[in-house]
């Protein structure tokens, strides 16, 4: 009774009246027109077919009963003629089966019994999706979930429906049918059902992000998702979620929200997907996702909690590798998800960690309550370093202070900015960290080992340097909080270095920030408790360019509370004639009670660089004056015999480390632009021989 037909690969049932065809799908659940079941029938193709002439469904199995063949089609002319011969066909096994028999038909009944909507829901799920039957074609796939959704929706958030297709390969016919499903006016999102309400489009979104979550585990998939198209509408579906919680929390919508973020963690954590997710707006979303917890509040779940962590120990594992550390350093609200992270969890995400047995400490170099700093040397550094060695029994101290310096240091990269060769955090009573060092102490302390006045030029470089180094530092969106001339180190060439990050913070304009700093140097907004910006360093740093400029203690002789009562009155110190106009209005603008008023740094700096005309023409400070023999005797090695004569011109210094350099290594100096015999004198020597000595 049942026949295959190869060349259109679905069943043809032949029937006395009717002309049945499986593999036509059904639009709305029938009954069977045959044995008259009310419950709805589930069509699946291998079970259920339809009458192309009268259009009535029917189970296959009761097609090939007996006591049916008297179901005459309407549309068929002959059905009175064939009516009397459907009683008198056998069966298989040759007997005549009467219709009267009421115990054979209730054993037919019993054996032919349909199977339940679920157990076809199973099979048929289990056919679409192995490799040795039905192939998963889009058409497959859309009657798989319209016998999901046959018990009103109540199958669809069981996940163990869903495993069918975990590793499942997919073709780019069903992922833009799944993408469809999420994105409003997709050719594809009527297909399933009509979305009337708000409850039918979180289903179908539900089904979809199921899927797509399941089908991220085959690799033949990655192609797909590989597309700056599809990442920004996920990111921003997903920035859609959130804007409609803030609104009104809804658990469904809360729900999708978590089902996505774990397809954009997915996304952001493959190596495949990484150039994307920095150039798409992925990252972006997952800072969404941070501002988004204040708003949850009790609903913020766990999960949300564990994804927002990843993100952000990948964003740490990624700053110095390029491209992803220009991308980060572009974005201050990443660099401060970073710094709070390693502060809240005590652990720092971007420096490189030591072991005691990796530094020998040397002489002592400045001790105070909370550490004491050591030359010594690094395993792995050529030069000298500088340690600063804590104690955790020591007053004042605290850990997330410890991490968050430590990581400010590492994540500010700048030539102005100390160095961090690396730190000892982990399972330790004595944490240290490693800095390159600054044997000048600090800019105080550098101007005054003159002992008379010191250069005007080379203060002014010194004052741009720091300048450069904050401006740096606020373009990042770090406000230092206690600008002073002690956190500003100076090393042997004179060149300035920023430290002391412990109590910096990310601007935040609408947090009200507390009382931190060095009182002598806080700003008006400051010591009122107002809440205050990056103009609260401009403040500091013009107390701080009074000091380098007249080498004066600010407010000397005033205890505390005569000095608050000043400065909250509008005094400020005395600038003295010897200070240059241009200068002194520069500080004056510094200090102004009006925090707007206040320049930015880089105003500053431009101002530094006009105050005096050989500024602008050349070098603040001449190379030759920040550049001893060795690091001379490096680079003249490589130079030709006209280039060595220039240098020997430069200075005395220049020309002696020439000299000293060729007579004492004289091989290292046989190169590929210059090779002089060394039987007599060289042209070099000659020269520097002819001169008078110096």
């Amino acid at each position: 009774m049942i026949s295959i037909n190869k060349s259109q690969q679905q069943f043809n049932l032949d029937h006395n009246h009717h002309s049945f065809q499986t593999n036509i799908i059904v639009d709305k659940p029938y009954s069977c027109k045959f044995c008259h079941i009310n419950d709805p029938l589930i069509h699946i193709p291998s079970l259920v077919s339809t009458c192309t002439k009268c259009n009535i469904v029917v189970h296959n199995k009761c097609i090939t009963l007996k006591e049916h063949f008297q179901n005459q089609c309407k549309n068929n002319n002959n059905n009175n003629n064939n009516s009397s011969n459907n009683s008198n066909n056998n069966t298989s096994g040759g007997q005549k089966i009467s219709r009267s028999n009421s115990i054979t038909c209730l054993f037919k009944k019993l054996f032919f019994s349909k199977q339940s909507p679920k157990k076809q829901f199973i099979k048929f799920g289990l056919d679409i999706t192995s490799t040795s039957s039905l192939p998963l074609t889009l058409d497959n796939l859309i009657q798989w979930i319209k016998l999901l959704r046959f018990d009103n929706d109540r199958n669809i958030k069981i996940l163990k429906n869903y495993d069918i297709f975990d590793n499942i390969k997919i073709n780019q016919e069903i992922f833009d049918y799944l993408i469809g499903i999420l994105q409003s006016g997709s050719k594809y999102h009527d297909c399933l059902s009509d979305f009337e309400n708000i409850a039918n489009i979180q289903n179908e979104q539900f089904i979809s992000l199921t899927l797509l979550y399941r089908i991220m585990f085959n690799w033949e998939n990655t192609i797909y998702f590989n597309d700056l198209d599809v990442v920004n509408f996920l990111s921003d579906l997903y920035k859609e979620y959130l804007a409609t919680l803030n609104s009104s929390y809804d658990p469904n919508t809360h729900q999708l929200s978590l089902k996505l973020l774990t397809i954009l963690l997915l996304l952001f954590e493959n190596q495949t997907y990484l150039v994307l997710s920095f150039n798409s707006s992925l990252i972006e979303t997952f800072i969404n996702l941070s501002n988004h917890k204040n708003l949850l509040k009790e609903s913020w779940t766990e999960q949300e909690e564990n994804v927002l962590g990843r993100v952000i120990v990948l964003l740490g594992q990624y700053y110095h590798q390029e491209p992803f550390h220009s991308a980060i350093e572009k974005h201050p609200e990443w660099i401060d998800l970073i710094i709070n992270y390693s502060t809240k969890n005590q652990i720092c995400l971007v420096h490189k960690e030591l072991q005691p047995s990796d530094i020998q400490l040397g002489p002592f170099i400045y001790e105070s309550p909370l550490c004491v700093v050591y030359k010594g040397s690094c395993t792995g550094q050529e030069d000298t370093v500088a340690i600063k060695q804590l104690s955790v029994e020591s007053l004042g101290f605290e850990w997330p202070l410890f991490f968050k310096e430590t990581t400010i240091i590492c994540l500010s990269q700048h030539p102005l900015v100390i160095k961090c060769l690396g730190a000892h955090t982990l399972q330790t009573e004595k944490p240290f960290i490693v800095t390159e060092l600054c044997s000048r102490g600090n800019i105080i302390q550098a101007l005054n080992s003159f002992g008379s006045e010191p250069p005007f030029e080379l203060v002014v470089n010194m004052a741009v340097e720091a300048s450069r180094a904050m401006n740096y530092l606020h373009s990042k969106g770090i406000t230092h909080r206690d600008v002073k001339p002690a956190n500003f180190l100076v090393k042997d060439c004179y060149s300035v270095k920023l430290i002391d990050f412990g109590t910096s913070k990310v601007l935040d304009q609408n947090l009200k920030m507390t009382v931190i700093g060095t009182p002598v140097y806080m700003a008006e907004e400051v010591v009122k408790g107002q809440s205050y910006e990056n103009s609260a360093d401009i403040y500091s740093f013009g107390i701080m360019l009074w000091e380098m400029f007249t080498r004066k203690i600010p407010f000397e002789g005033m205890n505390e509370f005569e000095r608050i009562n000043f400065v909250l009155k509008g005094g400020r110190p005395t600038i003295p004639d010897t200070v240059p106009i241009k200068l002194a209005n520069l500080i004056r603008q510094c200090w102004d009670s009006n925090p707007s008023a206040r320049p930015t740094f880089k105003q500053i700096i431009d101002c530094l660089v006009s105050i005096v005309d050989p500024v602008t023409k050349r070098s603040i400070v001449n190379i030759h004056q920040r550049m001893n023999t060795a690091t001379l005797s490096n680079v003249f090695k490589y130079l030709d015999t006209e280039s060595l004569l220039n240098c020997s011109r430069v200075s005395r210094q220049w020309k002696r480390s020439v000299y000293e350099s060729i007579c004492s290594n004289f091989k290292e100096y046989e190169n590929i632009y210059w090779s002089p015999k060394r039987k007599s004198l060289c042209p070099i020597e000659q020269n520097l021989k002819s001169n008078k000595k110096y």
